[in-house]
């Protein structure tokens, strides 16, 4: 995932951000329909996910290193 952009050109360049299902540490696949669990008692439901920096060019350069996603979750 693409790295957010920062005010006066400080944001990190040379790096992205991977998100990965917790449980499984499976990546997250991005534009795609998942199923994900379902409680058979009708409780709520934690998607647990994780998220790591990872390099995307041969030199990082520091600066601010945020991201921002969207998720879209559909009950059927």
């Amino acid at each position: 995932m693409k790295l957010d952009s920062a005010p006066g050109d400080m944001a990190a360049k040379g790096g992205g951000l991977q998100l990965y299902f917790a449980p499984d540490d499976s990546a997250v696949p991005f534009s795609q329909s998942r199923y994900y669990y379902t409680s058979p008692y009708g409780r709520s439901e934690t998607v647990q996910l994780k998220a790591c920096y990872y390099q995307t060019t041969s030199a990082i350069t520091a600066g601010t290193a945020n991201a921002t996603a969207t998720f879209t979750l559909t009950c059927k």
